[in-house]
């Protein structure tokens, strides 16, 4: 009986969360902040002398920017952008039983994919499994962000990969504030990319 309770509890909360999370940026979109009241953030250098090196791996690394937006919008362009990857797995997961005409149960897990790859490959395989797993999740992100981000208008410039890591250094909200003062700033340095 009590755990009928507890999961009434767990299921209310998570009925909650994506009304609060959406009237979050929904207020974010619809109230902009004006520039003088956005918060600061540490940005770290943006100015670079591209290499041959640096020219190659410009479809990894890169900053967007858009003329004329505000910071409030240009972090919800982004953190809706964002939130397109977040539930994408390259390799889906499996569940043992799923009922004719139903969905996906929630316990599904990657656990038998690997438990396969394990028999299959052992130590190796398991260890090949994860490296691709976690690859193709970046990959996804950074190609969705490219794709949601040009079609919202923003121009794509190529940077290098240590400051790019610089930029994505941090808590997630520190992150995106980052990428929100880029993106509502001055134009970044380096050459325009195609979207």
């Amino acid at each position: 009986m009590l755990w009928r309770f507890g999961a009434l509890v767990i299921v209310g909360w998570l009925a909650a969360l994506p009304a609060a999370h959406s009237a979050d940026l929904i207020g974010a979109g619809a109230n902009p902040v004006s520039a003088a009241a956005a918060p600061t953030v540490d940005l770290p250098d943006l100015a670079f002398t591209p290499t041959k090196r640096d020219v190659a791996d410009y479809d990894e690394y890169f900053l967007f920017n858009k003329p004329g937006v505000s910071p409030a919008a240009a972090r919800a362009d982004i953190e809706e952008c964002a939130s397109y990857s977040m539930a994408l797995r390259p390799m889906g997961k499996l569940a043992l039983f799923v009922p004719v005409g139903g969905n996906e149960p929630s316990w599904a897990n990657n656990r038998e994919a690997y438990k396969n790859a394990f028999v299959m490959y052992g130590l190796v395989g398991v260890a090949i499994f994860a490296w691709v797993s976690d690859d193709l999740s970046e990959t996804n992100t950074l190609y969705n962000m490219r794709r949601c981000l040009g079609y919202k208008g923003y121009l794509r410039y190529g940077t290098t990969r240590t400051i790019w890591k610089a930029l994505h250094k941090g808590e997630h909200d520190q992150v995106i504030a980052r990428l929100a003062a880029i993106a509502s700033g001055a134009t970044p340095p380096g050459e325009v990319l195609e979207p």
